[in-house]
């Protein structure tokens, strides 16, 4: 009986440390900047269950997300894209993101 309610323990233990550490990135995060004096504004909405959802000014896309250590992988039906989250998870980094080049999202 015992080793059924430590397996039961265990068992709970891990769901809860694997829920955790995507639930710790979900959230909307925001890019911004001017360029050739126009606004340019890209939102990215992290969801549970690997949802996504990115908006670009009024355009709006449903992705996927997952995440493995810090690497984020953005999904869409035809390309993904990489990106690195920051130790507090509070921006993501990515290097080459659609035709913006390096850019940096901040949560809001």
């Amino acid at each position: 009986m015992k080793k059924i309610i430590a397996i039961a323990i265990i068992a709970v233990m891990v769901f809860a440390l694997v829920s955790c550490g995507a639930s710790k990135y979900e959230g909307t995060y925001k890019y911004e900047k001017e360029i050739l004096g126009e606004k340019i504004t890209v939102e990215l909405e992290l969801k549970s269950g690997g949802k996504a959802v990115m908006k670009v000014d009024e355009e709006e896309s449903n992705l996927k997300w997952s995440v493995k250590d810090k690497t984020v992988t953005i999904e869409g039906s035809d390309e993904s894209i990489e990106g690195t989250f920051s130790d507090d998870g509070k921006t993501i980094s990515f290097e080459k993101f659609l035709d913006l080049g390096k850019i940096e999202f901040v949560k809001q």
